[in-house]
């Protein structure tokens, strides 16, 4: 059984552990906050992340109205 750990995560994943929406996500990729292993082929091919990158990312501040 292969290590979940070593698994490339979806946006999804992403935005579940910073606590951020899916867009938000996109955003933080086009302004290089975010490091990609890599898109999908397609025009709407998924995103593929590293956990450890993810996880070693502090969440960005959540807006409050």
């Amino acid at each position: 059984m292969p290590n979940t750990d070593t698994l490339p995560i979806t946006t999804r994943e992403v935005a579940d552990i910073l606590g951020i929406g899916r867009r938000q996500v996109l955003r933080l990729i086009n302004s290089g906050v975010i490091p990609t292993l890599g898109k999908l082929d397609g025009g709407t091919g998924a995103h593929l992340f590293n956990r450890a990158a993810i996880e070693a990312i502090d969440p960005p501040p959540r807006r409050t109205f």
